[in-house]
């Protein structure tokens, strides 16, 4: 966007698990936990670079703080847009 004028736009896409607010903190970290093996494993750091994916791990409380964050910035500009969800 800094490209077409807008040098303080920028948008970055994030691909997470989530999993219901009442699941317990031990699994949760457990998930956390099977997940940042996971992206460390050969295969799938592969597969994931493939496909130009820069592959980054966090905390449940850093993703949930990227969430919130990202809620505040993009929220009211979403509302203003107009747009509504197609059923």
């Amino acid at each position: 966007m800094r490209e077409a004028g807008y040098p303080g736009l920028e948008a970055v896409e994030w691909f997470g698990v989530l999993v219901p607010a009442a699941t317990p903190k031990e699994i949760v970290t457990a998930l956390n936990g099977a997940i940042h093996r996971a992206l460390k494993s050969d295969a799938i750091v592969s597969g994931l670079e493939k496909q130009s994916f820069d592959i980054a791990g966090s905390s449940p409380s850093d993703f949930a703080q990227l969430i919130r964050s990202d809620t505040d910035r993009w929220g009211e500009i979403v509302k203003s847009s107009g747009f509504k969800p197609i059923d």
